[in-house]
């Protein structure tokens, strides 16, 4: 015997009322498709969304456009029946006409000067699924959240690139050099908004002291394309939007002007709701770098805004620093005749020792050398601030004797 059975859908569909919020904290509900009389139905909804972000009466405005399908009956491709949404206030409900359940009539409300009723004109038994569009509108006044801030040190191990920051106008009062030493900022933020999530936006102003002198005088805008390439206005902070100061060059490579270096903006793709922006150098030939900044003390100012013109400010003190130490290379095995007799001693000095130092930023004339018995201190050997350049010993200091040669 076959017994043959007919799904018989007798379900009833309330949608959403379209929805105003001003403050995202996670804490609001949009609402969802809520049902009665489900039974044998396999009943499913989604949803997808579109922002419109030019709204007259909200910052952004989601349409949400459900989807509630019914998996025991549901044909792909087939149509669905569209659900008006006249009421702002209240979402409408989708039942048999005469069903005597009070909280689950069918809307009845005015579309054009006429009466629509839900349950004659819109509710059918074997509907093949429905759709609705929800309204959302978002009045966003908080600002942006900074997730992380840029780093606040960069530590410089490489060998001063006489490329960057090198002419007869840049000086580096430490070094008594016109070739700055230089190192690696990969100045970094990452932010979010609770109502626009990735959707922000990010510029900033590079403050660089390039002289050394305690002072950030140089002002630098941070845009996605630099205006001017291989330029920094020295001496610029206290003119009008940054536009005076000295113009000078800092890219010295020997390539075309395309790829020459400019202070330009990175942002990364979205991450879930965080987004991160990169301080870069950027050329016309669509290349990109980490900056290297000369050694000192710096400050970046983030500017971030999201979809509805809420801004944060972030402003950190960036140290870029020397943390490679000297090189130096010192003859071991040095023997020397002591003579004979109580009050006789010999003075070795540090370049009796010494083969040669090196540094990846010093020049080699401005390292300082010095000495100890081993054992005898601890770090660099100076006396009141001055270098020990010499050891002397004695005739009970016959034999192997260790000494720490240093370079700073």
């Amino acid at each position: 015997q076959k017994i043959y059975v007919t799904p018989n859908q007798n379900y009833y569909v309330k949608f959403p009322a379209d929805k105003a919020v001003s403050v995202c904290d996670g804490t609001t509900t949009f609402g969802e498709p809520t049902f009665f009389g489900e039974d044998c139905e396999l009943l499913a909804t989604s949803f997808v969304d579109e922002i419109f972000t030019v709204v007259p009466d909200a910052c952004f405005k989601i349409e949400r456009t459900w989807t509630v399908i019914n998996w025991c009956t549901y044909t792909p491709n087939a149509p669905c029946i569209f659900v008006p949404n006249p009421d702002m206030n209240n979402g409408p409900t989708v039942s048999a006409p005469g069903n005597n359940i009070a909280t689950w009539a069918p809307s009845n409300v005015a579309v054009n000067g006429a009466m629509l009723n839900y349950g004659t004109a819109v509710w059918n038994a074997n509907a093949n699924c429905y759709k609705y569009k929800q309204i959302i509108k978002v009045i966003d006044t908080q600002d942006p959240t900074v997730v992380t801030p840029a780093p606040a040190e960069y530590c410089d191990y490489s060998t001063n690139d006489a490329n960057f920051w090198n002419a007869a106008y840049w000086w580096d009062g430490p070094i008594e050099s016109h070739n700055m030493c230089e190192g690696d900022a990969d100045i970094t933020i990452t932010a979010t908004d609770a109502c626009s999530g990735a959707n922000i936006s990010f510029r900033y102003l590079l403050f660089l002291d390039l002289d050394g002198n305690g002072t950030m005088e140089t002002v630098v805008p941070g845009s996605p394309l630099p205006q001017v390439y291989n330029e920094v206005r020295f001496n610029n902070a206290n003119t009008a939007l940054y536009a005076g100061g000295e113009p000078r060059a800092f890219d010295f490579r020997a390539v075309p002007g395309n790829q020459k270096w400019g202070f330009g903006l990175q942002v990364d793709a979205a991450a879930g709701n965080n987004r991160t922006a990169h301080v870069r150098w950027v050329n016309q030939a669509g290349n990109n770098a980490v900056p290297q900044l000369p050694y000192g003390t710096h400050k970046i100012k983030w500017f971030v805004e999201d979809g509805c013109g809420n801004e944060t400010v972030s402003e950190t003190t960036l140290v870029v620093k020397d943390c490679k130490k000297p090189t130096v290379v010192c003859i071991n095995g040095l023997s020397i005749n002591q003579m004979n007799g109580p009050m006789n001693t010999v003075t070795l000095w540090a370049s009796d020792f010494l083969v040669y130092g090196e540094d990846n930023c010093t020049p080699s004339n401005l390292l300082k050398y010095g000495i100890r018995k081993s054992g005898t201190g601890s770090g660099f050997p100076a006396v009141n601030g001055v270098a020990q350049t010499s050891v002397t010993f004695g005739c009970t200091e016959l034999g192997t004797q260790l000494v720490e040669l240093w370079a700073e």
